[in-house]
């Protein structure tokens, strides 16, 4: 048996049901392919590879291939062409586990096939176009975007931001899973009782959360990017970026490995991406809470 569902843009084939994606009727020709099957345990002709497993997975790439190895609990992911994944299912394999690696690592991939830039950011859509929030892991990406959509802001993607060519002056992002995921503390600290939340399946003490707020559907001109960086400071300071310092920062947001033999496109759209989007550094003091303040100067502009 299989589902069919949108992501960011696409339809997906899964050979297993994800109930927070929006599921459509079964297509003949789905843009994406996932397939259980036999998956290599090593990639030949790897041009570039991380094994240090600090993201709770181990990844080989090489032009328009993609290994990744999701431990015990999960299983092998072979991408292709970016239409195509096969799926060896460990003995142990659990759902949860394997969907997240589908959706997150493994989606950044196909993307990445396919031409398009992704980053490693949550982004909302605001009444002004799509704001994105990088930065490194524990930099506040998903308390922020939790914090933005209890003020009004549409949800469009967390940990994940797929950024197209929309126009002459613009590039958009596209909708992703309507998922979030937050530490307790930071939950705890922005009003949400993860009492009865879904954990999420690799880290345990984060929760999945289902936020106010309808998530936004359509594709957005993504008009700010903010970098979120913890810092021994005392007050929020907020930094505008120009010229080659916006093409620097916007590579540091980049999810996973850019292989100019894979797609020399991609880096025209990054370089146009710096040059028609805001880019901003916020830094934040690392020894009290400020998602309040970051986000008022986030709305206020």
């Amino acid at each position: 048996m299989t589902f069919s569902y949108l992501l960011y843009g696409l339809t997906i084939r899964l050979p297993l049901p994800c109930n927070f994606l929006p599921q459509i009727q079964t297509v003949s020709s789905p843009d994406v392919t996932v397939d259980y099957g036999p998956v290599p345990k090593e990639l030949v002709g790897a041009t570039a590879s991380n094994d240090t497993w600090e993201a709770g997975f181990s990844w080989q790439a090489s032009p328009e291939r993609y290994l990744l190895k999701g431990g015990t609990r999960s299983g092998r992911f072979l991408v292709e062409g970016g239409t195509r994944v096969t799926v060896h299912r460990n003995a142990n394999a659990e759902d949860a586990c394997l969907l997240f690696h589908l959706l997150h690592p493994v989606a950044a991939a196909l993307f990445r096939q396919r031409g398009l830039l992704v980053l490693h950011a949550s982004t909302v859509h605001t009444s002004a176009g799509a704001i994105a929030l990088c930065g490194k892991s524990l930099a506040g990406k998903s308390t922020t975007l939790a914090a933005l959509l209890q003020n009004g802001c549409e949800m469009i993607s967390d940990d994940l931001t797929i950024l197209k060519l929309a126009d002459s002056s613009s590039v958009e992002t596209v909708s992703g899973a309507a998922r979030i995921y937050l530490w307790e503390d930071a939950a705890q600290g922005i009003g949400l009782n993860l009492t009865q939340s879904i954990r999420h399946p690799m880290r345990r003490a984060k929760a999945a959360l289902s936020l106010p707020g309808e998530p936004c559907r359509n594709p957005a001109p993504l008009k700010k990017l903010y970098i979120l960086q913890p810092a021994a400071c005392e007050d929020v300071t907020l930094l505008r970026l120009n010229g080659s310092d916006k093409l620097e920062a916007l590579l540091s947001c980049v999810y996973g490995p850019l292989l100019p033999e894979e797609h020399p496109g991609l880096f025209p759209l990054l370089s146009f991406a710096a040059r028609h989007t805001d880019i901003y550094r916020i830094q934040r003091p690392e020894n009290h809470w400020t998602v309040d303040e970051i986000v008022k100067r986030i709305l206020n502009g």
